[in-house]
């Protein structure tokens, strides 16, 4: 692996176990999340996600990242595959859907 690779690979690796990243994937942060999925995206993102996926409901959804959005993807009923270059990220991603998912789906 190219070494610039790796050190932004060990940069996100390090950060996902940050304290500040941690917080926002505390249980009030996905508690937050699950009332209001579409506060996980940006204002033009949720505009765009609108117009042109307006019923997530069965579609398959493929992230190029582990951040709140898969799991707000996730929650607006999208089958969700998520990618990162961390692979911290992506286990606290599996985490929290371990931890919420069914809680929240078996509604």
């Amino acid at each position: 692996m190219d070494e610039w690779l790796k050190q932004i690979k060990d940069n996100w690796n390090e950060t996902a176990d940050s304290d500040w990243y941690q917080s926002l994937r505390a249980d009030e942060g996905i508690e937050e999340l699950v009332k209001e999925p579409d506060d996980a995206f940006q204002p033009s993102v949720h505009q765009l996600n609108n117009e042109y996926m307006p019923d997530l409901n069965g579609k398959k959804v493929l992230l190029p990242s582990s951040g709140a959005n898969h799991a707000a993807f996730a929650l607006l009923g999208a089958e969700v595959t998520s990618t990162d270059i961390s692979e911290k990220q992506l286990v606290h991603a599996q985490e929290i859907a371990n931890k919420f998912y069914w809680t929240y789906n078996e509604r």
